[in-house]
């Protein structure tokens, strides 16, 4: 009798050291597939916004390692507007376009690369190439120009890994606004020169989802 109940023991025991390790494979399964590690290509689409200037934008990351990825932004053309920099013009409207925005940047991924979530912090530059300009009315005998402006950019953001492919993200990016170009106004004695900036926010704004290959 006493044989057969420490059997019985025995076999529970093992049953439950049985489920127990089927229940850490299966999470170390699912951690796994969530990875996003070295070798991996991210594509993703969403929506970023910066003040009011909104765009549809694609996202193209390849990870170098489990931590450190390169990434490519492109956005479709925004509406913006200029104002004066310096200047006779300081502060005021000079004109309104559209601005086409990419990004080139450097992210490091904080964690494991089987973590479900990933935070990062980015690093890199914005180019903010204007598609069309038009300029306000009063700039009389001034003539002004608009050409690309590249500006530094930072970002802090995080991936959420939904499935082994899917996963959804989003971040806020610091890029200080460039000089899009200058308004030269002749004066009696000489011109003066009116630098011109985005009014935009120097804060950027971004939710998507994408996919893992």
């Amino acid at each position: 009798m006493w044989s057969i109940l420490t059997t019985t023991k025995r076999d529970k025991k093992m049953k439950t050291k049985t489920a127990a390790l089927a229940a850490l494979l299966c999470i170390g399964t699912l951690g796994n597939a969530h990875a996003q590690s070295a070798g991996d290509f991210l594509i993703g689409g969403g929506w970023q916004d910066n003040g009011g200037a909104s765009a549809a934008a694609v996202q193209l990351t390849y990870f170098a390692t489990d931590h450190i990825a390169g990434e490519v932004s492109i956005a479709t053309p925004s509406n913006v507007a200029y104002t004066g920099g310096s200047g006779l013009l300081s502060g005021q409207d000079v004109g309104t376009g559209k601005l086409l925005t990419s990004s080139v940047s450097a992210k490091f991924f904080f964690g494991n690369a089987d973590w479900p979530v990933r935070p990062f912090v980015g690093i890199g530059m914005t180019i903010n190439t204007p598609t069309s300009t038009h300029y306000a009315g009063g700039l009389g005998s001034s003539t002004a120009s608009v050409k690309t402006g590249v500006g530094p950019l930072f970002s802090v953001g995080a991936n959420w890994n939904a499935t082994a492919h899917l996963f959804a993200t989003a971040s806020i990016a610091y890029s200080p606004r460039p000089t899009m170009g200058s308004i030269n106004t002749p004066t009696t004695t000489e011109t003066k020169t009116t630098f011109i900036k985005l009014r935009q926010s120097d804060y950027l704004a971004y939710v998507g989802i994408g996919y893992r290959f």
